[in-house]
């Protein structure tokens, strides 16, 4: 005698629900991996009008998501497109800001227990040449 599977109708509809949040899920990935993408592509731009132009079509592009990430960079690029703009014109970062204030965790850190404010900063001075 044959047996016929019957699926429950609770499970079916959990399968759709299960499925669509893959959906989503995939969906939220490749908008994220376009993102970082298109971002990328801001920065290999040669010249500031090329870069403003890339960078003004990633701004609208990210008005159209909805995921709240995407939102909060789109408002982020938005106020600081002068400033990332700015790179294009002077080819100059803040990177060497950024190391030293890293060197100076670094040796705050190690200097744990220090009583004296003159051996912190001779120590600073030293880890920074």
């Amino acid at each position: 005698m044959p047996y016929s599977l019957k699926i429950d109708p609770r499970l079916q509809d959990s399968k759709v629900k299960y499925d669509l949040v893959i959906k989503r899920s995939i969906e939220n990935i490749q908008s994220l991996a376009h993102e970082n993408e298109a971002l990328h592509t801001v920065y290999r731009c040669r010249g500031l009008g090329k870069a403003r132009r890339s960078l003004n079509a990633l701004i609208k592009w990210l008005e159209t998501k909805k995921l709240k990430p995407l939102q909060r960079l789109r408002n982020t690029l938005k106020k600081w497109s002068e400033e990332i703009l700015r790179y294009f014109s002077t080819r100059i970062t803040n990177a060497r800001t950024e190391a030293f204030n890293n060197n100076s965790k670094l040796v705050q850190k190690r200097a744990y227990g220090f009583k004296s404010f003159a051996n912190y900063r001779l120590k600073v001075l030293n880890a920074h040449g």
